[in-house]
Order: structure tokens, then sequence, then C-alpha cells
């Protein structure tokens, strides 16, 4: 898959930006850093950023008689330079803003899903109301 279009995937990104700590992480470990998706998903996208050369595998363990790995990001293959990017789409730059965008938005329905309730009054948020909307005729 071409790497300006590997991380153009709400999940994969997510899970990109979710690995920009440096710390490597089982497939477990990403599960629960991003419990709203599915095992299988987790596991296919897991594969293609490894196949993609987005993530690599640090170490294997054997647990219970199943290989575990351990991923780790290759952050100079996460980044897009400005040669690829100025040869990219705009279609491309779509995607991409869409992509980039998914997971704040599913931050921000995380975060509101506590709106209200006493641990939201404990953590001392505050209630603030976002709104995303497309323009007639897509973003320019």
């Amino acid at each position: 898959m071409d790497l300006t279009k590997l991380p153009l995937h709400p999940v994969r990104l997510r899970i990109v930006f979710a690995a920009m700590d440096r710390v490597p992480f089982t497939t477990s470990e990403m599960i629960l850093r991003l419990p709203d998706v599915s095992k299988a998903t987790m596991y296919r996208q897991l594969a293609l950023l490894t196949e993609g050369e987005l993530l690599e595998v640090e170490s294997e363990d054997v647990v219970r008689g199943i290989v575990e790995r351990h991923y780790r990001l290759v952050r100079v293959r996460a980044v897009i330079d400005p040669d690829t990017a100025a040869g990219m789409t705009k279609v491309d730059h779509r995607r991409g803003f869409a992509a980039a965008t998914a997971p704040l938005i599913a931050t921000c329905s995380a975060d509101r899903s506590t709106i209200g309730t006493r641990s939201h009054a404990r953590q001392g948020r505050r209630r603030d109301n976002v709104i995303f909307s497309l323009l007639p005729g897509g973003l320019r």
C-alpha cells in the first residue's frame, strides 16, 4: 500500500497517534488504549501498518502457547515530508484531513460521555460545545 494512503485511515491514524509515545506495545495494550476498536479490526490494521513498515515488531514472546508481538512505531516513516505532500492530490489532502480529525472527534465524544456524571465533576472538567460541519461542496 502507498505510504501516503496507509496512515490515512481513521483507525490506523489513531494507532499511529497512540504509538507516538515510543513505548513498545502489544495488540492487547493497544486495544486498551483504543477500546472502541474491535479486536479483529485491531489485528487487521496492525498487520497493514507492519506490512507498510510504519510499525515494526520489536520482540516476540510466547505467552500460554500464543506468540505475542511487541510493536514499535517507525517514526521516520510516520511523517509525510514536504515533497510527498506536494505530490498528493486534493482528494489525498481531504482524506488526510478527515483521517486526522477522526481521533480528535473520537476524543471529544469519549470525553463528552462523562459530562454530567460524578466522575466529570471530580475531574474538574468544564462543559464545552464543539460543532463540526462541512461546507456545501466539501472542504476547501
